[in-house]
């Protein structure tokens, strides 16, 4: 489709490009023909007057010889009279006057002067140079004034011209029709064409309806300015307008060239033009088709493959080999083998990518150094065990291990024998736990065990048992044999709108408890741990604002001897005046913050508040001293 596009396209242009030609040629053509005819009009009236001149010459000498005889100026009309006859047909005027340089008639021969041209005579510079004009009355004629000596004396010869001689010197070819049209009127009567009276016509018979329909369709001024091809009766033509005149409103001559011939050789060219393109574009058509036809139908099978290697069926692939019916080797079959050999290429790299996608899981779910499940792997499997509670599961309960004195161990003996202890602790917990139990590694000496189908507390205490006595059996690392302990938080899931890290946090707060309670022990989640932390989360994050705010006070106690009854020192106790929670006494807060950094900002706190404290007891009497 793509090259018979541009057969068209290319076929369009040149045919347009080659049609533009033509139409070049012809105007240039006719506007040749134009300038031929501008020209031959003006050599016309040229050699027109130039006759005219040499007709005043050869009338001045016989002018010249009648006065040799005689001075009687009545002598001249009667000579006039005798050879006009002569004159007039050898000239061919249509009429001839003598006159003074004042503008006085002395003789006239042909038809009278009228008062018109007596004003042109008026109104015509005195200059040696003949002036000839073009008028229409009942026809058109050229009337040339010419200045002459006769016998020394300046006159004046008028002669008068029928168009004759310009329209035969002016119409070269007969192929054109012309027509003489005088000046525009303004209140044009009877026929006329553009009011415009019609002086003379070459041909009445061809050229007058021409001429009618021109003047009907085209308007005179159009005519004039552009010229140009117009459609005539059916037939085309190049109508022009040579003014007879340099006159704003002189006599024209309208020339008709008949170029249907022409035309017609045009049309004949743009339709040969459109049936060789048309031509042209079947056989391309053909050609690309037959070229292109077995191309395409291996393309078409070759795209029937391409699903089946989006779709991983390599083996179906091999299997439909697009067949040809063609020897020779082009780009379709280079594509074929290109693709057989991605295909081999992509299977071979499919199941590598297989492998390495199960390795990757393998190992992003398990932990490198004990092999055991690892936290990405924990709560996929809490997530799934935990939406089971209620319909397979009657509860789940999640352990949080967390090794006792790891640390110590771990900076004594190295760091190789502290991962060995961590892998021989794994073996023993995946021993000590049920076939339905999966224990996963935290992370560092942190082991988590999901107990599922849990139907009473006394399953729990079996494996926390089992996992005790597995733990006491002694490591022997290198020289060194150790007792490993641990401490054991359990938080129990007995519905499913509980989330993963709840679960996760609420045995990691029993294992803190645990942790607490000495080595090798074990607590139970209970809501009171939960409040507990939050308490102490509260107190950790709200002491900074406390201390200063000033929130603290001293209380301070006298200590008095019993002997004397006299004053021995105080006791200062702390308080603390919640703006939320009101009057929080020591007991509820200090625990909490005795392993942070709060409690030494709280020590330095109490020495300021009661080194301010004392004078302050002294001044009031022995009474309790209290600041704020």
């Amino acid at each position: 489709m793509a090259v018979l596009m541009m057969f068209t396209i290319l076929g369009g242009i040149l045919g347009a490009f080659t049609f533009r030609q033509l139409l070049n040629q012809q105007s240039y053509l006719l506007e040749t023909q134009r300038n031929q005819l501008s020209q031959n009009l003006d050599s016309a009236i040229s050699l027109t007057v130039d006759n005219s001149l040499i007709a005043a010459q050869q009338i001045a000498l016989l002018i010249s010889e009648e006065r040799s005889v005689t001075t009687d100026i009545s002598q001249y009309q009667k000579m006039l009279d005798n050879r006009w006859p002569d004159i007039q047909l050898y000239w061919e005027l249509g009429s001839m006057r003598l006159m003074s340089p004042s503008g006085e008639v002395l003789a006239h021969a042909g038809k009278a002067i009228d008062s018109e041209d007596l004003q042109w005579f008026e109104t015509s510079p005195v200059s040696a140079e003949p002036h000839w004009r073009i008028v229409c009355h009942q026809e058109c004629v050229i009337q040339v004034l010419v200045p002459n000596l006769i016998n020394g004396d300046p006159f004046l010869l008028f002669l008068e011209l029928e168009l004759t001689d310009i329209l035969s010197i002016f119409r070269v070819n007969e192929t054109f029709e012309l027509a003489v049209l005088g000046p525009k009127l303004d209140h044009p009567v009877g026929r006329n064409y553009w009011a415009r009276e019609l002086y003379s016509l070459s041909n009445k018979r061809t050229s007058l309806p021409l001429l009618e329909q021109a003047a009907e369709y085209f308007s005179w001024e159009h005519i004039a300015n552009k010229g140009g091809v117009y459609e005539v009766n059916n037939e085309y033509s190049a109508i022009w307008i040579f003014p007879l005149a340099q006159l704003p409103n002189s006599p024209s001559i309208l020339v008709i060239n008949n170029i249907n011939n022409w035309q017609l050789l045009l049309n004949e060219f743009q339709e040969s033009m459109l049936g060789t393109l048309l031509i042209s574009l079947l056989l391309s058509g053909f050609l690309v088709i037959l070229v292109a036809w077995s191309p395409m139908v291996s393309l078409s099978r070759h795209a029937s493959m391409l699903p089946l290697l989006a779709e991983h069926d390599f083996e179906l692939l091999k299997q439909l080999p697009p067949k040809r019916a063609s020897f020779l080797v082009d780009e379709v079959d280079l594509i074929n083998r290109a693709t057989h050999q991605l295909a081999d290429r992509l299977q071979h790299l499919e199941l590598e990518v297989d492998e390495y996608t199960a390795e990757l899981e393998r190992l992003a779910m398990l932990d490198t150094l004990t092999g055991l499940p690892n936290k990405a792997m924990l709560m996929h499997e809490l997530n799934k065990t935990i939406a089971c509670v209620g319909r397979i599961h009657d509860q789940v309960a999640l352990m949080y291990l967390d090794l006792d004195e790891f640390k110590r161990i771990n900076d004594t003996l190295g760091h190789t024998q502290g991962d060995e202890l961590l892998k021989i602790v794994a073996t023993r917990l995946n021993n000590s736990v049920r076939a339905m139990d999966t224990v996963f590694r935290q992370g560092g000496d942190e082991f988590l065990i999901l107990l599922r189908g849990i139907r009473s507390d006394q399953d729990v205490r079996k494996v926390i048992h089992k996992i005790f006595s597995a733990l006491q059996q002694p490591v022997a690392l290198g020289n060194h044999k150790l007792i490993v302990t641990t401490s054991i938080g359990v938080a129990y899931c007995k519905s499913m709108n509980v989330r993963a890290d709840e679960l996760i946090k609420y045995a990691d707060l029993a294992m803190y408890q645990a942790k607490d309670a000495g080595r090798s022990n074990y607590r139970v989640f209970t809501e009171d741990m939960l409040l507990k932390a939050n308490n102490k989360l509260m107190i950790e994050q709200d002491i900074g604002a406390a201390i200063e705010e000033r929130q603290l006070s001293l209380f301070l106690q006298p200590i008095v001897g019993l002997p004397d009854a006299k004053l021995k020192g105080f006791e200062a106790l702390i308080r603390w005046f919640h703006p939320q929670r009101g009057l929080i006494m020591p007991g509820d807060f200090i625990p909490n913050i005795e392993s942070s950094e709060a409690i030494i900002q709280v020590g330095n706190y109490v020495l300021e508040e009661g080194e301010l404290c004392y004078p302050a007891y002294e001044s009031r009497g022995g009474m309790i001293c209290t600041l704020r």
